[in-house]
């Protein structure tokens, strides 16, 4: 239900500095010798980062499952190109340069047969050497069961969300998802609600081994978010960096 209304998860997540997250972008790419020139949001939602993109004269794919997102997305930003599609199964018709998928939305994908097809997939949609960014891969499993709760406001619209998170199923590595999107549009309120949203928590070393089966990718690093920075230690803010093989 909550990804039906683009405009107030926007809203929710209104506190991201997207000029911070391009100019990394654009520090990694120079760095491992990408002439970035188009990127492809991978479960865009909203797409946050998309205006920012533009601004800089970039080519941008915008991918999600979501039709009201993607609706959202292509009168928002009719230079992008916006395609409703599922990111185990999805085709673009040029291939770019640098993908991302921000917030932990790789946890969306269920399966390691599914994270295979993914891969398939960002094999297909990205050049030689091209780089895929995945932030907030959720390295932890004992202390990741938590409850959070933030307040943002734009254009006279307040969004109070919740968010919940625990674990369902050990065996599967399947976490419940919950949140709540609570709504003061001028004056009117609405209560919108996800849950039952099945997430899979994937480990770092499951990780080496599906990108190492996968084949056409390999490993640059796990981060500190937004740093060029090596993780020793486990941090919930972090970032992924894989490049295509030639």
């Amino acid at each position: 239900m909550i990804y039906d209304y683009p405009k107030y998860y926007e809203i929710a997540f209104s506190f991201i500095d997207s000029k911070k997250q391009i100019d990394f972008f654009e520090k990694v790419s120079k760095k491992y010798g990408i002439k970035m020139n188009s990127l492809l949001d991978v479960c865009c939602g909203p797409s946050i980062q998309a205006e920012e993109i533009l601004k800089r004269g970039y080519k941008l794919t915008l991918l999600d499952l979501n039709k009201n997102m993607i609706k959202y997305v292509k009168n928002k930003y009719p230079k992008a190109e916006a395609i409703n599609a599922n990111m185990c199964n999805f085709k673009l018709k040029k291939k770019v340069d640098f993908a991302f998928i921000m917030m932990g939305s790789i946890s969306y994908i269920n399966s390691n047969k599914d994270f295979l097809d993914h891969l398939n997939c960002m094999s297909k949609c990205l050049n030689k050497r091209g780089l895929y960014f995945i932030e907030n891969f959720r390295l932890d499993w004992k202390n990741i069961e938590n409850k959070s709760e933030w307040t943002e406001e734009k254009n006279g619209i307040k969004v109070t969300t919740t968010y919940e998170i625990k674990i369902y199923n050990v065996l599967k590595q399947i976490l419940l998802e919950k949140m709540v999107l609570k709504i003061n549009d001028h004056g009117k309120h609405k209560v919108l609600k996800e849950k039952n949203v099945y997430t899979k928590n994937i480990f770092p070393e499951e990780l080496k081994l599906l990108i190492e089966k996968q084949g056409d990718f390999e490993l640059i690093g796990f981060f500190e978010q937004f740093k060029d920075k090596q993780l020793k230690a486990f941090e919930q803010f972090n970032h992924i960096l894989l490049r295509r093989k030639n």
